[in-house]
């Protein structure tokens, strides 16, 4: 395998499970920031999992902390691959051509860089379907 063979292996996988990627991100952090909040300011709960706080410590303010960017930005990346998604669909429904090519450079970009490979076979698909190249 060649140096930087696993970079671009990496990146067409990360490019396929973008969607799974986010879903798992957003849920993860999220619980990262359920705990760190409990350890903050619950700690003396009967609730509370104290296994995991004593594991924690005094470091339990920075799980919020990291836990609450970490939410942020995958919960960012969630909405825009769902956004990119519905937007695709939108775009590839309409039954005009003029409105397709209109759309067409949009759609290309959005199927060629910002979602799965399956989605740009469907833009060059639906191109065909239109007559366009």
């Amino acid at each position: 395998m060649e140096p930087g063979q696993w970079r671009q292996d990496f990146a067409v996988w990360r490019r396929e499970n973008m969607l799974a990627l986010a879903t798992v991100g957003t849920f993860l952090s999220g619980v990262l920031a359920f705990i760190g909040t409990v350890g903050t300011w619950y700690r003396t709960e009967s609730w509370a999992p104290t296994a995991i706080l004593e594991w924690l410590g005094e470091y339990d303010i920075w799980t919020l902390v990291i836990g609450l960017m970490l939410l942020a930005v995958s919960s960012y990346q969630l909405w825009l691959v769902r956004w990119y998604m519905a937007r695709f669909e939108e775009l590839i429904a309409v039954s005009s051509k003029a409105n397709f090519q209109r759309d067409w450079t949009e759609l290309q970009q959005m199927g060629r860089y910002q979602l799965p490979r399956r989605y740009w076979k469907r833009a060059l698909e639906a191109g065909r379907k239109f007559g366009l190249k």
